[in-house]
């Protein structure tokens, strides 16, 4: 096996400047970190955390802690976001620790037998109980998401509230008035999760400002329910011509409800979804959307934490990240004379719609 050694001839440079690379114990140029970090994968070299936390008191090793959102959608969402803090840690020389913690007691146990050099929490509630063990523990942690109080912690998320606004005025702009918002089952609206608090809150006060009714329609995530349930909100509300769908599971059930029932999109409906973008790219979403990047926002979370750990007398930072518009022409402008969506027919799922 190649050895710390073998590394530091292949890059022409010192051992201890590999060893510098390895632990982050002082800065090297990015031009040299590169040349180490290219020796490594040629000869194949994997660091020995365990020796290296011996003789730097230091572990290597991110701990990432969730909590208890439960249910597929969920595990899946939740999924999207580890496997990207898992290829951000490697590239970056971390090993990753994955805790589930709901109430904040197995927090304390990671700040208390230094498991980790830092922190990151996914399923950020607005009241988090996690937040005081790690802000009493002085460990380098990040808050993925927003709490009410994030204790001078470090904050990175999706800017959520910069989503609903956009996408509110977007259809505003089109002469929408009254537009339904489908988001998440109340049992998860209950938890106080940030970014669905935040997402409903900024299309409240964005409709309010904007003299838009907003209809607001909570639907389950469950696989035998969610189809009657989205069927029920098609057939209720009456008034609508826009339809904002914050709720992932709901989003191919809501299309394929609309197909089922010939109803065309943008001639009938204009629809706009808040998603991820990866989750976009992979299930191919037929709406027009707001995309929030969870490659970007968990590189970005790891290079602040890593900042951190390297830097621990710095000041916390804040960092929202804004989504990207994503136009798959399924928003319309509504007909002046009718107050409906203009009504062009337009060749859609290999059939023209009527009009």
């Amino acid at each position: 096996m190649s050895t710390i050694n073998d590394v530091a001839k292949e890059a022409g440079v010192s051992k201890t400047t590999v060893s510098f690379v390895l632990t982050g114990f002082r800065p090297v140029s990015k031009e040299t970190e590169a040349k180490v970090r290219a020796a490594m994968d040629k000869l194949g070299y994997v660091a020995n955390h365990s020796a290296q936390s011996l003789s730097t008191s230091k572990t290597n090793t991110i701990g990432v802690i969730t909590s208890n959102r439960q249910g597929a959608y969920f595990e899946l969402a939740r999924g999207t976001y580890i496997n990207w803090l898992s290829k951000a840690a490697t590239n970056a020389g971390y090993d990753m620790l994955i805790v589930n913690d709901p109430d904040g007691t197995a927090t304390a146990n990671v700040c208390q037998s230094h498991k980790a050099d830092g922190l990151i929490f996914l399923d950020v509630r607005r009241q988090d109980p996690r937040i005081p063990f790690a802000a009493k523990s002085g460990i380098p942690t990040v808050c993925l998401g927003v709490p009410d109080d994030w204790m001078d912690l470090d904050v990175v998320d999706t800017d959520f509230g910069h989503a609903a606004s956009s996408i509110i005025g977007k259809l505003a702009s089109e002469g929408h008035t009254n537009i339904c918002l489908i988001t998440l089952p109340q049992p998860i609206l209950d938890q106080k999760l940030n970014d669905t608090f935040r997402f409903i809150q900024s299309a409240k006060r964005t409709s309010q400002r904007l003299h838009l009714a907003l209809s607001i329609r909570t639907c389950t995530t469950d696989a035998e329910n969610i189809e009657n349930e989205v069927a029920d909100i098609l057939s209720t509300q009456t008034e609508t011509t826009a339809y904002v769908i914050q709720n992932e599971s709901a989003i191919l059930v809501f299309h394929h409800l609309l197909e089922t029932n010939n109803i065309p999109v943008p001639q009938q409906y204009s629809v706009v979804v808040s998603c991820e973008k990866q989750m976009s790219d992979a299930l191919y979403m037929p709406f027009s959307a707001l995309q929030n990047d969870v490659k970007l926002v968990t590189e970005t979370a790891l290079r602040t934490l890593i900042n951190h750990i390297k830097h621990p007398n710095r000041r916390p930072q804040f960092k929202l990240l804004q989504g990207q518009y994503v136009d798959r022409d399924t928003v319309a402008p509504i007909s002046p004379k009718t107050g409906s969506p203009t009504r062009t027919c337009r060749t859609a799922g290999g059939r023209t719609p009527s009009c």
